[in-house]
């Protein structure tokens, strides 16, 4: 949940008469955080961000271009490991926990992005599609010293490890001779409930998403 990052691209680029093909790296940081709740009251889980980053491969699409128009349009597509995740917080002296997936993502956006020269502005928006790989956890807290707080960590044998969910993002490129460099800030937000909450005896929220 509002995960925003700055990322630097560099790619080669291929070019035919009439479109355009980027393929190259991508990597980054940025900040992450979760939401837990509960549908029909709140659940007493306190969240922080943390640092989160993300390096991979990617593959831009650029559609006939079409001079005479200020705005074109694209498709976007790649491979990105990303390590994200969360802090939970307690209102007692009770050390914070923190919570860290490492994902396998599969992004899928449209683009549409403007100007006629070398530097464009874009802004893309699709599904964003991930295969967890990794958890990383702290030490559970001690429960008799966390108050009125409610604690529920992501647990590997229980918890769901495919995600989707929605991907924006704004940016601005620059071509050259060698190829081209985006700078590119996006946020992302998973639909798909992170916990596996079964029925509503089981006291796990039903809402938990990065």
């Amino acid at each position: 949940m509002r995960y925003i990052t700055i990322i630097l691209l560099f790619f080669s680029v291929y070019a035919s008469a009439q479109t355009r093909t980027f393929i190259g790296v991508r990597g980054g940081g940025g900040i992450s955080s979760a939401y837990f709740e509960y549908t029909l009251a709140n659940a007493l889980i306190n969240t922080e961000y943390i640092p989160s980053y993300h390096g991979g491969l990617f593959v831009r699409f650029f559609s006939r271009i079409n001079r005479s128009s200020y705005v074109n349009g694209g498709l976007q597509s790649g491979i990105t490991m990303t390590k994200k995740g969360w802090k939970q917080v307690f209102p007692t002296d009770e050390p914070s926990y923190v919570t860290q997936l490492t994902y396998l993502e599969f992004p899928l956006e449209a683009m549409i992005y403007g100007g006629r020269g070398n530097t464009k502005p874009y802004f893309t928006l699709g599904m964003n599609f991930g295969h967890l790989i990794k958890v990383d956890k702290d030490p559970d807290p001690d429960l008799e010293n966390i108050g009125q707080a409610e604690f529920y960590p992501y647990e590997e044998s229980r918890d769901r490890t495919f995600s989707y969910g929605l991907r924006a993002a704004f940016g601005l490129q620059r071509e050259f001779s060698f190829g081209a460099i985006h700078l590119e800030g996006y946020a992302t937000y998973s639909m798909r409930d992170m916990l596996e909450y079964g029925s509503f005896d089981s006291g796990i929220p039903d809402l938990s998403n990065n």
